[in-house]
């Protein structure tokens, strides 16, 4: 890790040095930051102190999560960002397996139990964040050298994630899912292409959450903004053209006056990622699908970073970092 690296996480995370910090320079560090106690009271002291402010950023991201669900039932726009974080939840989380899987089972359910063409849109957005963000774990920890969240996997582990797939298969079938309910093969995969590009922008704007804050530095905020804001917009665009996908054709119009565009979110659900993006004036990414990415960032944000206080997410153990390894003989 270069020394570039290092001053960059320090300014974005000051507890950061300390755990870099060994011997001498660890003693000097405490010193200046903790004059009149010893360093196990400070310690003590932080400990205590970050475990209250977790609590508190807990019940604030239970009411949070609570709101955005209740508003979901009026507008179901929110439902896509907020099974996403869950999906990087799941893999990346701390706490049960089993009690990762079944939280965002729930959710999952509860949202997309209004209709079943929703349901499977958030089934896929899931399980592909879940996957993806797995593997992007990996990725960032090997381009940035840096620790990774993740855990060597149980027998538990595995289990639940094959409950996992077992209960996403379940909900599906008892939605009453069929691809028949798709007009034409255009719908159905502008469907999919929909659902993967929504997972894709989830992934993108939660990306500093891959990491540990310690290892974190402003670079991954940069990253995060630019291709949830500027580089997928345009890719979506050039997708939609390079498909050939219509989508005039996936406009809600009402039933008793096709001439009006329909308001009912049980109609609206579907259209509401790429079909909002009407089609552009001469050439020009719509207004409103950077609206939606820039609102949905924000939102994707509020949450992973609020989830990450509280401590939903694994954090790596400084302490098995510093200790050499034992060998059989030891």
């Amino acid at each position: 890790m270069n020394e570039e690296l290092m001053e960059e996480q320090s300014q974005v995370d000051p507890q950061a040095e300390r755990f870099r910090l060994r011997g001498e320079a660890l003693e000097a560090w405490y010193r200046q930051n903790a004059p009149g106690q010893t360093p196990e009271e400070w310690e003590a002291d932080w400990k205590r102190k970050s475990a209250e402010q977790a609590k508190t950023i807990e019940l604030f991201t239970w009411a949070l999560f609570v709101l955005l669900t209740i508003v979901n039932f009026v507008y179901p726009f929110l439902s896509g960002a907020m099974v996403g974080v869950l999906g990087l939840w799941v893999v990346l989380g701390s706490g049960s397996p089993w009690l990762r899987v079944a939280g965002a089972a729930i959710v999952t359910f509860v949202l997309g139990f209004v209709q079943p063409d929703l349901m499977a849109f958030l089934v896929i957005i899931v399980t592909t964040t879940a996957c993806l963000g797995y593997l992007a774990s990996f990725v960032a920890a090997h381009l940035r050298r840096m620790p990774t969240r993740l855990l060597q996997f149980s027998l538990s582990d595995i289990a639940a994630f094959m409950f996992a797939m077992a209960a996403g298969m379940a909900m599906l079938r008892a939605s009453g899912f069929t691809l028949e309910r798709f007009e034409s093969p255009e719908h159905a995969l502008l469907f999919v292409v929909a659902a993967l590009m929504y997972s894709l922008n989830v992934l993108f704007a939660a990306c500093p959450i891959l990491v540990p804050r310690r290892y974190r530095g402003y670079s991954w905020i940069v990253f995060a903004a630019v291709m949830t804001l500027i580089v997928m917009p345009i890719i979506e665009d050039q997708l939609l053209k390079m498909l050939h996908l219509s989508v005039e054709v996936w406009i809600p119009r009402r039933h008793d006056d096709p001439m009006r565009v329909s308001t009912n979110p049980e109609v609206v659900f579907q259209h509401f990622y790429f079909a909002i993006k009407v089609r552009p004036v001469g050439g020009q990414i719509g207004s409103l699908i950077l609206s939606l990415h820039f609102w949905g960032a924000l939102l994707v944000w509020l949450m992973i970073f609020m989830l990450e206080r509280a401590g939903a997410f694994h954090d790596v153990d400084i302490a098995k970092l510093t200790q050499p390894a034992e060998g059989p003989l030891d």
